[in-house]
């Protein structure tokens, strides 16, 4: 009887931290991830029309714990076919030979004012470089967003190489701004 009592108990123990631990999965019609570069001294903006967030808060923490966001790399767009066209070729993301790009995190800090950072590996291009990404989270209920800006250089990604690795018409850095609404995942 006693080894039963403790069998339940440990259960019960497991059940109770896995129910206040959360899962959040973007919600791709209400999110955005857009990135923008200085071409011939104006930003050129484009975006990725598929991708998917996911962060975990674990039980007993009010913030996220844990992301990873997977872009679909052939959904990226400038807003014109010959520019979707070119940065789909092997010299700029090469699309059909890395068909995604992931980061995920190793950890989270905690900021000032809902503000946090996630350190991490982004995978783009079949590099893997580090990467710290600042965001701002607010969760209400069933509803959360994340949102933010970070810069990274195309170049490190091996982005526009060739005759293109200059920054004389095309920067070297990237802004990157995403806005994604999340909804509890199961």
């Amino acid at each position: 009887m006693r080894c039963s009592q403790w069998l339940v108990a440990a259960f019960t123990l497991v059940l109770a931290g896995s129910a206040t631990a959360a899962s959040w999965q973007s919600q791709a019609s209400v999110s955005e991830l857009a990135f923008f570069v200085n071409y011939e001294g104006a930003d050129a903006p484009g975006y990725f029309g598929r991708f998917r967030v996911e962060v975990d808060s674990a039980a007993g923490e009010s913030g996220p714990s844990a992301l990873f966001v997977k872009i679909d790399i052939a959904s990226a767009s400038m807003g014109s076919t010959d520019f979707d066209e070119t940065i789909a070729e092997p010299v700029w993301f090469d699309s059909l030979g890395f068909p995604e790009a992931t980061f995920s995190s190793h950890s989270i800090k905690p900021l000032q004012g809902g503000r946090y950072l996630a350190e991490g590996t982004m995978t783009l291009k079949g590099v893997r470089q580090a990467l710290s990404v600042p965001f701002s989270w607010v969760a209400d209920g069933n509803r959360a967003e994340m949102s933010g800006t970070v810069t990274l250089s195309r170049v490190d990604f091996n982005i526009g190489g060739g005759v293109w690795s200059s920054d004389d018409s095309i920067g070297h850095l990237v802004r990157v701004q995403f806005k994604v609404v999340l909804s509890p995942g199961s």
